[in-house]
């Protein structure tokens, strides 16, 4: 972290402690300072994110098919943590006390190649690394690059972390580019919360040994090798910040210590560690290196695992936790298995709901509707379009076994022809990616030309920000009326609950306004709702509109309309006769939605209301017979 061709500190970015945000990012704040040069590059989006988990393995040749696919291994060991491999496969949510939390530390050389961030990926995704910190990236400037979007609600209210990602000198370096080093590092880490949970990782091209006489409380035994100078400052600057080294306090054998490998493969040291605040000692579960993780670097993937209490995260809102999967209703095989499936629900409680109470007769059919989504339909997972063909993840995978080979090899001459053939698969895998990428560009402005040719603006402008890069803009805390930043959740739901309370509330006229009668009545129809009626209403729903607080979308009510005319139908008439409404009916969900201009200011938004949509088969009715009327 020092201004010269090699190493280079840029003031005021720091990893942000995550507090309910959609990823871990990096975001401009003084709290503390992180590393950004052509060789040291701390991770933003792209290399500190939540991904998706795909538990493997270590490769073998029966496995590259398997492993091309993205399944997982068939062998169910456990973990050095206790998990099995079921339990490491599921995705978590971030930083609980439910679940270990499997953070990172890998300098990789170079992310300024074609494919390189996408195989990142992929190995985070194998080990089920939910944040990488990232050496050497050789990315130029600032900001912010994103892999893949992933949920996660990251319940942070009162615990918070601060993790700062490091690249130091080599122990050839002179003093005093040493000390600066140290000292603008210190000035990041004072400037932190004193609170926080403090992670400190990175390659800190220190060797600090198994002995730990008068450090104790910091480092334990279990280190490689003897300390060299780099390493004195290390343990010194852990010890004034009471930082545990990681890398020195668990038992492994020696391969799964070492971190980096010199190019002749016979120099093998252990010089990248993750440290965390004393304090939070006993959060930290484990900490080893990951051989079988392979993007062409001289290091090895140094992976730790924690796992803190925090308090539970909890919608006070009531909204709807699952999405369901409409565009599977496309398929006439599943649109038939919907329809059979609704159909055999509602002839088992037809029956029952005509002599219950109308709030009841509600519940009962928003169960069936609900509970044929999700066996037919299944919850709407996210899934981004992987530009990488199965060629080049088989090549990736090609590629890693070799390593593997090289690495247990001990016949200098076999061990080099490996080297050999390890160099030439990874041009390969270069090639093969950049091929891949103008394929993927290609096709996406094919389907762009044929959405517009169709008129379909919906699908042209999706395609057209994804060629931009250009993503939704980002929230922040919003202000109130004297422009002050409101930095709690509760504070700000009272802000938006006041803003639209003025907005949609009219005042109550002073004097009454004089109306004049009509000359005659208008024909409207007052008798209760028809099938025909019924079944008109139903087909004039739009598909691909949001659901509301009951969470039934409206293509699961066109999937067959006759079947949802026959179970709304009697609800429909009971409604009619009763004259009271259920009581789902009367909720709605606010969202607030962005316009252009500064987003921190509440008129910058503007919001909508998400209803029933069972509700507005009823209103379309009483629209249609005013209409008529009229």
């Amino acid at each position: 972290m020092v201004e010269n061709l090699r190493y280079k500190i840029v003031e005021n970015w720091v990893c942000k402690k995550v507090e309910n945000v959609m990823m871990c990012k990096m975001v401009e704040n003084p709290l503390c300072k992180m590393v950004e040069n052509p060789r040291c590059k701390t991770v933003e989006n792209r290399m500190m994110c939540r991904l998706g988990s795909k538990a493997e393995t270590r490769a073998t040749e029966e496995e590259i098919q398997r492993l091309t696919q993205g399944e997982a291994s068939p062998r169910g060991h456990k973990t050095q943590t206790g998990e099995s491999r079921i339990e490491t496969s599921q995705p978590k949510v971030l930083l609980t006390m439910k679940a270990a939390t499997r953070i990172g530390t890998w300098n990789v050389r170079t992310m300024f190649e074609t494919g390189k961030a996408a195989q990142v990926a992929r190995e985070m995704r194998r080990y089920n690394i939910q944040l990488l910190g990232i050496c050497e990236s050789r990315w130029n400037g600032t900001g912010t690059n994103l892999i893949k979007d992933y949920d996660s609600k990251i319940p942070l209210q009162r615990k918070r972390r601060t993790v700062i990602q490091c690249y130091p000198p080599t122990n050839t370096a002179d003093e005093e580019t040493k000390e600066d080093f140290y000292t603008k590092l210190q000035a990041a880490v004072d400037k932190a919360p004193r609170r926080d949970m403090k992670i400190l990782m990175g390659d800190m091209n220190a060797k600090i040994g198994s002995d730990n006489y008068g450090k104790e409380f910091i480092m334990g035994t279990q280190a490689l090798g003897n300390m060299n100078e780099n390493g004195e400052l290390f343990t010194d600057f852990c010890a004034f910040n009471d930082l545990v080294i990681g890398g020195s306090a668990y038992q492994h054998k020696n391969i799964h210590k070492e971190t980096w490998i010199s190019p002749d493969g016979k120099t093998k040291n252990q010089i990248d560690f993750i440290t965390i605040s004393r304090k939070w000692r006993r959060s930290f579960l484990d900490t080893r290196s990951r051989r079988g993780a392979d993007v062409a670097s001289d290091h090895h993937l140094v992976q730790g695992t924690i796992k803190v209490k925090l308090k539970a995260f909890k919608d006070n809102c009531d909204r709807p936790h699952i999405k369901f999967n409409t565009q599977r209703l496309q398929e006439k095989g599943t649109r038939d298995t919907f329809s059979i499936t609704l159909k055999n629900r509602f002839e088992v409680l037809n029956n029952v709901c005509q002599v219950t109470p109308l709030e009841e007769h509600w519940n009962s059919i928003k169960d069936n509707w609900k509970d044929t989504c999700e066996e037919i339909l299944e919850k709407r997972e996210k899934q981004d379009k992987e530009w990488l063909s199965r060629d080049t993840w088989k090549l990736v995978e090609e590629r890693k076994l070799l390593k593997q080979q090289v690495m247990s090899c001990e016949e200098e001459q076999k061990k080099q022809e490996l080297k050999d053939r390890h160099t030439i698969l990874y041009n390969e895998v270069k090639k093969s990616a950049r091929r891949d990428k103008r394929h993927f560009y290609n096709k996406l402005a094919t389907e762009a030309e044929e959405a517009a040719e169709k008129r379909d603006v919906s699908t042209m402008y999706k395609i057209t920000r994804t060629l931009a890069g250009k993503r939704p803009p980002q929230t922040k805390p919003v202000k109130d009326k004297e422009g002050n930043a409101i930095t709690k959740e509760e504070d700000q739901r009272k802000r938006w609950a006041e803003l639209f309370r003025e907005l949609l509330n009219r005042p109550t006229l002073e004097t009454t306004p004089n109306i004049p009668p009509a000359d005659s009545e208008l024909a409207v129809i007052t008798a209760p709702p028809t099938r025909a009626e019924t079944i008109k209403a139903l087909k004039k729903l739009k598909s691909g509109k949001a659901a509301g607080p009951d969470g039934i979308p409206p293509e699961a009510l066109k999937a067959d309309i006759k079947t949802s005319a026959d179970m709304l139908l009697p609800l429909l008439q009971k409604i009619w006769s009763e004259r009271k409404v259920p009581a789902d009916w009367k909720k709605g969900h606010l969202v607030k939605l962005p316009k252009k201009g500064d987003l921190g200011q509440c008129k910058n938004w503007r919001g909508i209301m998400l209803l029933s949509v069972p509700s507005k088969i009823l209103t379309r009715i009483i629209l249609e017979r005013l209409k008529d009327a009229i």
